[in-house]
């Protein structure tokens, strides 16, 4: 069976069957995209469909009705149709967006299990969205009416869709089923196993209660309403779908469907029975240990009268919103005043006779009011992270808006650095529509120096715009265009259609030079960056080289196909072939392919640096590999690049003009941008709904140009970037510390220097030098005018840092042991320096003399020291794994930790004096009461190995660390729970972590030479 319409779709799988047909999937030709098609069956067995005129017209009325229903009822949360027609065999169809994903029944029990990052609350948060969707359902009068788990379906993004709106009905029309049923003993005859196939039947799953039952179609027993279940049909409306929603949300809190106990088989007959004489069991017994406030939902949605349910859906999506938020839940009313009124209804003669006894009980219900609101903050809390942290995963894949929206859901009191930095980022592209081409749009070339770019499709000629606004400028005359190319000067443009036709043009005039045809149709197209030769891939595996007058130069070919080539350099190609094959190719001087290497699979699309020798190649994504990878072709060396989890396959690549960034496009939209020189994500971007996107760069600005096959094209600005990245001099750095006014950054390096950025220009503007030591940290004075750094040779530097003059030098003596860390003394008259011997040391800044301190500090290297705010106290922590506090004034000890781990590291004071925190290296981070070293909070764990950096922020709220993860995270400093990881870095720790005065601004340094400055506000550096 092949459903077509003069040959527009093709077949690529059977997705579901069922009584009313087969679902499947297919690719649209016309559009270039993957839809789903339900074409009408024959039989209850769901074989063969056929046409028209063989099907009995109650069929064709519910079929068309269905696919009226579905089209009408446009929402987020609602498969869209696109069309309905008949091919030309007479056969019936429809089509609708293919979706991919888990239904909803698999989602509860990775929830219940905790897996995958599936918990109670982002279960609930799905059902709100399926009542969102019913709810706009009945407000276009349409019911469902087979409202189930198998019928919601999660998608890989986490978009949810309300499936199967075959027994929907709109309540202002006649009913095209008999819901009444006419034999109560009768046996179901028709299970329906899949979403999408309401009434299938198979004989494996005949008489399950979980299933559909067609008698003719009546709906699935186990989440069916009472006066469903009775054949009321009068009285099956909107009240129906909100008990079947909270059917589901029964199975989600007690691990079963209702009137089926864990294990229990019982036939449809039995459930329907069961459903007609009473409810399921009590939620109370079935889900104990569940939250009481979703009990009193669901008890609520499923009450067996009508009108004592919720009135709708709606408002069963607010108090379920509720409960995920923490606010109050209105069908679980609770508090101090309801407890109030209970006991004085229990106890009215010592209500009103005992003063006293009425006084402890006000004293009671305080202390009642206050745990409430204690378990409502923390409840509160818990809502706020689990937002965070799924908002970071929009972000990372690029959903931006989607992240936006959950941010602006969270509540201002409980918003810290890590929702203002998650904001920027959202906010960080913004998007400028140029244009809107016809459908089929197939490439796209762009030079932003003269201002122009060009578009190419099926069917439609090219055209010439302006990248200012989009306008057209003028048609350049060929048809069907397949691919373009550009030079880098923006002077000569060339494009090719499939079948072989090639046209040059000199640009911007858009004059033509020469048009010629291969004898071969052509799959790739590439331009010579000194605009003499042109580079052509043909069907049959060979490559060409053309002058632009359409002389052929040389030739070539390989075993397998060749999918795409881009020149390196002047005059030699770079090909990828069908087998996975990289080929470096002379056509002057060596007209014999030189084979590179291989990747797993085949190659999609190449790409070569403008600047350096490398090459980029895609693929799709295997085990082991990202689907880019990146080429020295002068080494013959490749390595994967990072590609976030979830993007499978890129079909197009290209460099910016300056070869430091890299772009490439997903088959699913997303466009992925990558640090060359560090081989970092950059950014990545999901261009919704734009399943056939691409992008270009335009030259070295950080604007890109995108387009889709539906042939809308954008352009891309990022006019308020969530992110720095410094690239320093190859090694470590180590210290870093902001200029009050956060516009500079300081930083010490293991090459012996200390860098100063400037980071409104992010340009490295000053570097001193210091000979025969490693520089491993530096202090400054509060208004930085003063520097001091110190490192490996036990020698400290005191620099000017107006001139960048080192002013004077001294040594620890005593054996020089090495410098780890220092820190000033808040009234700037004493520098303490952690040593490897294990001392602590003080240097005098009037009199730039050392003191050892005459006590036994720590038995190895010190690893961290950190004055108080008042400069009473001083903290220390130590490799031998132990932390102390010490009395400045005498220099005695208020407290020791030992054994904490087998290494601590960094400390820092909260703001407020009160708490310490330092890391271990077990990867936990601790935070203690100053009063006594006792643990303030549990550990804090997540990294992967030691903590190497943490610090506060200027308010206190929040708490930074660093890793040899190479992540920075984000902690609440009230509760311990983690709000926020970004990964740094791969390859290297994260040596230290620094905020600026005013809270906005979170810089890392790492082992790469690289420091990494976040945006927690939306203003420029």
């Amino acid at each position: 069976m092949e459903p077509s319409r003069g040959g527009r779709y093709e077949i690529r799988g059977v997705v579901a069957r069922g009584g009313m047909g087969v679902i499947y999937a297919v690719l649209d030709r016309e559009l270039n995209r993957q839809i789903a098609m339900k074409v009408i069956g024959t039989n209850l067995a769901g074989t063969e469909p056929v046409s028209l005129d063989s099907l009995p017209p109650a069929w064709v009325d519910r079929f068309v009705e269905e696919a009226q229903i579905t089209a009408q009822l446009d929402h987020p949360h609602i498969v869209p149709v696109h069309e309905i027609g008949v091919d030309p065999h007479g056969r019936i169809y429809f089509t609708m967006k293919l979706v991919k994903g888990r239904a909803l029944n698999e989602i509860f029990a990775l929830a219940r299990d905790r897996l995958e990052g599936w918990t109670l609350l982002r279960a609930v948060h799905v059902i709100v969205q399926a009542c969102q969707a019913v709810a706009h359902a009945h407000e276009h009068r349409v019911i469902h009416r087979d409202l189930k788990p198998q019928n919601i379906l999660v998608a890989r993004l986490g978009e949810v869709y309300v499936m199967d709106w075959g027994l929907a009905r709109r309540l202002d029309r006649g009913d095209l089923y008999n819901l009444r049923p006419s034999d109560r003993s009768k046996t179901p005859a028709s299970p329906s196993p899949q979403p999408g196939s309401a009434g299938a039947e198979s004989a494996a799953n005949q008489g399950s209660p979980l299933l559909t039952v067609d008698g003719t179609v009546l709906g699935t027993p186990a989440y069916m309403s009472p006066e469903h279940a009775e054949g009321r049909i009068e009285d099956i409306g909107p009240a129906s779908d909100v008990y079947s929603l909270g059917a589901i949300l029964y199975e989600l809190l007690t691990g079963h469907p209702p009137f089926l106990g864990s294990g229990q088989a019982r036939t449809p007959k039995a459930v329907i029975e069961a459903v007609r004489s009473g409810p399921p069991d009590p939620l109370g017994v079935a889900a104990r240990h569940q939250p009481a406030e979703l009990l009193a939902i669901c008890s609520k949605a499923m009450n067996r009268k009508a009108p004592a349910r919720y009135p709708s859906a709606t408002e069963l999506a607010e108090d379920l919103q509720a409960w995920i938020e923490g606010r109050v839940v209105r069908a679980h009313r609770t508090g101090a005043l309801a407890e109030l009124k209970a006991w004085i209804l229990r106890n009215r003669l010592a209500a009103f006779s005992q003063a006293a006894a009425a006084m402890v009980i006000v004293g009671i219900l305080l202390a009642v009011a206050a745990h409430q609101h204690r378990t409502n903050r923390q409840l509160s809390a818990q809502v706020y992270a689990a937002t965070t942290a799924e908002a970071t995963l929009q972000l990372e894949a690029g959903r931006h808006a989607a992240s936006a929206r959950l941010l602006a859901n969270c509540r201002p009191e409980l918003r810290g650095w890590e929702w203002w930095h998650l904001r920027t980022w959202a906010h960080s592209w913004r998007s400028i529509p140029l244009c809107q081409e016809p459908a089929g749009l197939t490439a796209v070339a762009a030079n932003a120096g003269q201002g122009w770019f060009v578009t190419a499709g099926e069917h439609q000629p090219l055209r010439l715009r302006s990248l200012s606004d989009g306008r057209e400028r003028r048609t350049l005359g060929l048809t069907n265009a397949a691919f373009l190319a550009v030079s880098p000067a923006g002077t000569v443009l060339a494009a090719a259609t499939r079948n072989g036709e090639v046209t040059v043009w000199q640009m911007p005039a858009g004059e033509l030079r020469a048009q010629w045809t291969t004898t071969s149709p052509i799959r790739a197209l590439a331009l010579s960056p000194d605009e003499i030769w042109l580079g052509v891939a043909t069907g049959d595996g060979q490559a060409q080289v053309w002058t632009l007058q359409g002389r052929q130069e040389a030739g070539t070919s390989v075993a397998v196909p060749i999918t795409d080539l881009d020149f390196t350099g002047a005059a030699t190609l770079i090909l990828g072939d069908d087998a996975g094959g990289l080929w470096r190719w002379e056509p002057g001087s060596n007209p014999l392919l030189d084979r590179l290497g291989h990747q797993p699979a085949h190659v999609i699309a190449v790409a070569a640096n403008p600047s350096k020798p490398q090459v980029v190649s895609t693929g799709r994504r295997l085990a082991g590999g990202s689907g880019l990878r990146l080429w020295n072709v002068e080494a013959r060396s490749s390595h994967d690049l990072f590609v976030p989890a979830g993007l499978s396959e890129f079909w197009s690549t290209a460099f910016d003009a300056t070869g430091r960034r890299l772009l490439a496009c997903a088959y699913f939209g997303q466009v992925v941008i990558t640090d060359v020189d560090t081989g970092r994500l950059d950014a990545v971007i999901a261009l919704d709904g734009r399943s056939e996107a691409g992008a270009v760069f335009l030259d070295d600005s950080p604007a890109i140009l995108t387009w889709a096959a539906s042939g809308e094209v954008l352009r891309l600005e990022r006019p308020h970037p969530d992110h720095l990245r410094l690239t320093g001099p190859p090694g470590q750095l180590r210290t870093l510390r902001f200029t009050p006014d956060r516009l500079r950054l300081r930083v010490a390096s293991l090459a012996g220097e200390l860098l100063e950025w400037d980071l409104h220009s992010a340009s490295l503007t000053r570097r001193i030098q210091f000979d025969n030591t490693l520089i491993n940290a530096i202090a400054q004075t509060a208004d930085a005018s003063r520097l001091y750094a110190a490192g490996t040779a036990g020698r400290l530097h005191g620099v000017n840092a107006a001139s960048g003059e080192v002013e004077f030098q001294t040594d620890t003596a005593d054996g020089q042991p090495a410098i780890w860390w220092l820190d000033l003394s808040p009234d700037e008259r004493r520098l303490v320096a952690g040593c490897t011997d294990g001392t602590l040391r003080v240097l005098d800044i009037a009199t730039r003399r050392w003191t050892r301190l005459p006590i036994p500090a720590h038995a190895r290297e010190v690893e961290g020291v950190r004055f108080s705010a008042n400069g009473s106290l001083l903290a220390s922590c130590s490799n031998d794994g132990s932390v102390a506090l010490w009395r400045t004034d005498n220099w005695s000890n208020a407290w020791r930790q030992t054994n904490v781990s087998s290494t601590t590291r960094c400390l820092a004071f909260s703001p407020d004096g009160t708490r310490l925190v330092h890391g271990a290296g077990d990867g936990a981070t601790h935070v203690r009461y100053v009063r006594d070293g006792a643990l303030a909070l549990p550990p804090l764990t997540g990294h992967d190995g030691r903590v190497l950096a943490a610090t506060y922020s200027p308010d206190g709220t929040r708490i930074f660390t660093g890793g040899t993860d190479g992540t920075m995270r984000v902690w609440n400093a009230g509760t311990g729970q983690l709000l926020l990881s970004l990964q740094v870095t791969t390859q290297s720790p994260v040596w230290d972590v620094a905020v600026s005065r005013d809270g906005t601004h979170v810089a890392a340094s790492d082992g790469e030479g690289t420091v990494t400055v976040w945006f927690g506000a939306p203003s420029a550096p």
